[in-house]
């Protein structure tokens, strides 16, 4: 990639980037059409390819854009020292969520390169997505209390319950509020509709 890029205005380069990660998510590496990103980003094609020698440029350039912005944007956002499973739950909730309020396309991009992608990404980006995955799929079971839950259910299928509820409304508010701008939405209706869900979960799995 060629450092101009970085010399463009912030408006400008996330045309460019927003365009790209749209029209690899939709199509993948091999359809992408690079004269549908120009357009869309409103840039003439030699110009993609001054900043990008070439697609597969452009191409893994996203993929390590999209893994610093999850890191920065999501993982560190994440209170995993909380003990208590709901409360973390909720926290990676509220994280990815305001996440994607930023950036929605990038979490559809980089969950597209990892379940089809993977041959046309080069092995050091595979492993760094494969090692932030690991990490945050780790970092959501370490050191939790399993004191709180109810002795006669298996800990690992409350867990697992309670991870498909919690990721099941948070998709569905983010289906419903896409193309919202957040500052036209209230959203303490919705989070105090989340927090009744979750201590129904506390009565029903907890001690």
């Amino acid at each position: 990639m060629n450092d101009a890029f970085y010399n463009l205005d912030k408006e400008k380069q996330e045309r460019i980037l927003n365009a790209a990660l749209v029209e690899f998510s939709k199509k993948g590496y091999k359809n992408a059409s690079t004269n549908e990103i120009v357009k869309e980003a409103e840039i003439g094609k030699g110009m993609l390819f001054y900043y990008f020698n070439t697609k597969h440029d452009l191409y893994e350039y996203l993929i390590k854009h999209s893994i610093v912005f999850i890191k920065n944007n999501y993982v560190a956002e994440i209170d995993f020292d909380e003990p208590d499973f709901i409360k973390r739950m909720k926290s990676m909730a509220h994280a990815k969520f305001n996440a994607m309020n930023r950036n929605e396309h990038i979490f559809n991009f980089i969950a597209g390169v990892s379940l089809n992608e993977r041959s046309h990404v080069n092995h050091i980006l595979i492993e760094e997505m494969d090692s932030l995955s690991q990490r945050l799929l780790k970092n959501m079971y370490d050191n939790l209390d399993m004191s709180y839950f109810k002795k006669d259910i298996p800990k690992e299928v409350v867990l697992r319950f309670i991870s498909w509820i919690i990721e099941g409304y948070q998709n569905e508010l983010i289906n419903k509020l896409k193309g919202v701008s957040l500052e036209e939405v209230d959203m303490d209706p919705y989070w105090r509709e989340f927090d009744y869900y979750l201590e129904m979960i506390r009565v029903i799995l907890y001690k």
